[in-house]
Parts: structure tokens; sequence; C-alpha cells
């Protein structure tokens, strides 16, 4: 049986827990799993005990693990998740599978990639493409032919409609809808009960019915 460490002791990674726990998610393909316990770099968490689970250790601990055990990254903002990936990818006894809920269907064509998540009551129809660490949570359509870049986020109850191509750490937060072709860009936020109806750029907010740019995001760094 593989072992499974869970990055992430807050509100998400507890649910994910408590339902891996239930046996309603299962790694991609299913293998059955020994579930350890939480890492977490909140100091207040060290050596804690979160909902019947040791907090194993940090960041640290995890790059240092000697064996080989599966991790899963319960981290919802997308930057974020890409960075701890980059971290601790150079362990290499460390592994990534995707994890999807047993209430999910998904078509054979579609194509699922490493660490990716898709939570309860979603389905993806036909040639869709989920990239590396994206998440998908609950009550999401995705339609067919779309592209799911590595690392964004689609939160719950977003419609999807077919050819729609989501950039890479881009956040659709719920209830979104998409019409059929447009392209979200890169690391662009989408807000709650909007509707895309034509290409969004990179780097920027978009709200509303129909969607338009609120904002764009400084992406210079800072001296």
């Amino acid at each position: 049986m593989k072992k499974l460490i869970v990055f992430g002791a807050g509100g998400f990674g507890r649910e994910f827990m408590f339902l891996a726990e239930a046996g309603r998610y299962r790694s991609y393909p299913f293998e059955e799993h020994e579930i350890l316990g939480f890492v977490d770099d909140t100091p207040e968490l060290a050596g804690q005990v979160v909902n019947g689970y040791p907090v194993l250790g940090d960041s640290e601990w995890l790059k240092a693990y000697p064996e080989p055990v599966d991790v899963f990254l319960c981290v919802g903002i997308p930057s974020a998740r890409k960075a701890i990936y980059e971290n601790l990818s150079v362990n290499k006894n460390l592994s990534f599978p995707p994890y999807i809920a047993s209430e999910v269907l998904v078509a054979p064509s579609t194509e699922i990639g490493e660490g990716a998540f898709i939570a309860m009551f979603t389905v993806l129809t036909i040639n869709t493409k989920v990239g590396r660490f994206v998440h998908i949570h609950g009550n999401n359509s995705i339609g067919h032919d779309c592209v799911l870049e590595d690392f964004c986020t689609l939160y719950s109850k977003v419609n999807i409609s077919g050819y729609t191509h989501v950039c890479e750490g881009a956040e659709i937060y719920s209830s979104v809808t998409t019409v059929p072709h447009v392209t979200v860009g890169k690391n662009t936020k989408v807000a709650a009960c909007a509707c895309v109806t034509k290409d969004l750029p990179d780097n920027c907010l978009a709200a509303g019915v129909p969607a338009v740019i609120k904002k764009y995001f400084d992406t210079e760094p800072k001296n």
C-alpha cells in the first residue's frame, strides 16, 4: 500500500483528509493509500494533531523525506501551489498523483496531469486536457475540447463551455460561466458570478455580466 502525506492543514486540507479517509477521493488511476498525516509551514501547527492526524513537519522536513511517498498539495492559490511544488520537487522520493472524487464523471479521452485535483459532482466531457496541479472544486461542468493549463484553479459551480482555454495560473471563482471559444489569460482572476464572453488578457481581474477588465496586476519585481 502506498503512503500519502497531505501538504496544508487548513480548511482545504482538512476537507480533503476527511473525504480521502472516507474513500471519496482516490489517486488516479486508483491505488490504496495509507494516510500518514499533514505537512504545514505554519509554526503554530508544529507537533500538533489536526482532526486526528499529526502535523509531521514543514517543507524542509518533507524535502528531506528519505522514502518514496505520495504528496497532495492542498493549497488553493495557484502561485503558492507552484512555488511549493518547485521547492519540494528537488526530492525525487516525492510523487504527486492526481486525486479525483468518486462522484466525478471523466470521459476516457480526457487527459489529467500530475498533481491535479477534481472534486465531487464535476463532469469533464470529451477531449479535455487538465494540466499539472490544476484544482477543480465541486459541482463544475467542463465542456468538450477545453484546455486547463498548469496550476489554474476553478472554484465551485463553474460552467466552462466547449473550446474554452484557461491559461496557466488563472483563478476562476464560484458560479462563473464562459461562452465557447474564449481564452482566460495567464494569472488572470475572474470574479464570482461573472460571464466571460470574450478573451481576457494575462494578469488582470475581470468581473460582471458580461465580464470586463477591472484592473491589471503589477507583474514587475519591486526594488
